[in-house]
């Protein structure tokens, strides 16, 4: 079919369990034309359960797609503005220093059973399933620990490792890069922290260094550079100004994306979790200007005291219902000395009333308060709605004890 016009268009290349596609979309979401090609996956001979993904017959089959759906919209290759690859989740691609494939298979390969049963035995399976959130029947420990047994010279010679997805973008850019979604289906991702988890990938016989950048979508630097202006721009120069990365960049990382970000804004309020590890908030701390606050760090009664103890941050950010209850925080904040922000997760009116609690009973609060999520919910338990703060003339509200709005800070920043 064609949709007629000359573009732009947006391809989309999909690399299943039983076929691969690619399907041309218009800039405004319509459908320009669509292209299947069914494959299948060898068995290796002495393998049992085990099926191979065939990079080049596979490939030649994806281009091969391509090729008729542009013919089929009556578009060029020039005419495409943008490609997105996807694929099934678990099969993972192996390559070398040279980036030629070494191995591959697809999500259907069952060869790694008595592996992922050690791994259960072992009690590394739970230990994986708590940061990964995947079980290791078919994903990449499992596998990864076969090969070690079986082809232990393979695994040695590889440098690079991804998922099927990034396969494709490898062989269209020559880039390797990941993605989270299809990056966490590895058995080898953090996923509090979106990124590639050493520990795992070094317990399965990887260095560290085989593991692709992960491109999270729409968090190029520039583009947040680019809201972060406009933010400004929106809320003038007295509007107090934050970001929070939720512990996703390195040290170096953190560093530059700071310095750039608060140019960027004018002066930024604080950086929120600019790196994962309590360690690597204080080494940031001791190279930027700017206030570091921490919060995925805060999470069990220790480690408020941990942040104090290394000097990691200038700002505590306390949720009440992982820290104990509001009494306990009031604690742990007149222990620490730190100023405090109260935030909420994803909690209906009941658990922010008691976020709104904590944030009355502070003797001081510098900082306006994360406490406007229920706006996020599409319903709620509560009835009428409890401590749901509102915002007044700019200014974020939060209901005291004895039910009086008492301005805390600015609305800019919530």
């Amino acid at each position: 079919m064609t949709a007629g016009g000359g573009g732009p268009y947006l391809l989309a290349v999909d690399a299943g369990t039983g076929s691969c596609r690619a399907l041309l979309f218009t800039a405004a979401g319509e459908q320009a034309a669509v292209s299947l090609r069914e494959w299948s996956h060898r068995e290796p001979p002495g393998v049992p359960g085990g099926q191979d993904f065939d990079v080049e017959v596979n490939w030649l089959a994806i281009t091969a797609c391509i090729r008729d759906a542009l013919r089929l919209a009556g578009a060029t290759g020039d005419q495409v503005a943008a490609v997105a690859a996807t694929s099934m989740r678990e099969g993972i691609v192996l390559y070398d220093a040279g980036g030629r494939e070494l191995w591959a298979c697809p999500n259907v390969d069952s060869r790694a059973a008595r592996e992922a049963a050690e791994l259960i035995a072992e009690g590394a399976a739970d230990r994986i399933f708590a940061e990964a959130g995947d079980w290791v029947s078919i994903t990449s420990p499992a596998r990864l620990r076969w090969l070690a047994r079986h082809d232990p010279g393979l695994l040695r010679q590889v440098s690079s490792v991804g998922m099927l997805s990034d396969w494709i973008v490898w062989r269209l850019a020559r880039v390797h890069v990941t993605e989270p979604s299809c990056g966490s289906s590895s058995g080898m991702f953090s996923l509090a922290r979106r990124t590639w988890s050493a520990d795992i990938a070094i317990s399965c016989g990887l260095s560290s260094q085989a593991l692709p950048e992960v491109a999270d979508p729409g968090t190029e630097l520039a583009d947040d550079l680019a809201r972060v202006e406009a933010v400004r721009d929106a809320v003038g120069a007295s509007g107090r100004v934050r970001v929070d990365a939720n512990g996703a960049w390195s040290v170096d990382e953190a560093v530059s994306a700071i310095v750039q970000l608060d140019r960027a804004a004018g002066g930024l309020e604080y950086v929120e979790q600019p790196c994962a590890a309590v360690e690597d908030l204080a080494a940031v701390r001791r190279k930027v200007d700017v206030p570091i606050a921490a919060d995925e760090s805060i999470r069990r009664a220790e480690d408020p005291y941990r942040v104090r103890d290394l000097e990691a941050a200038d700002v505590a950010v306390l949720k009440v219902q992982p820290l104990g209850g509001v009494r306990a925080c009031l604690r742990i904040a007149e222990d620490i000395g730190l100023p405090v922000v109260v935030s909420s997760a994803l909690e209906t009116s009941l658990g922010l009333a008691a976020g709104v609690a904590l944030a009355a009973a502070l003797p001081t609060l510098e900082h306006a308060c994360g406490l406007a999520t229920r706006s996020l919910l599409t319903a709620d338990v509560a009835m009428p709605e409890l401590g749901r703060p509102h915002v007044t003339s700019g200014r974020n509200q939060t209901a005291d004890r004895r039910g009086r709005a008492t301005p805390r800070g600015t609305a800019a920043s919530a």
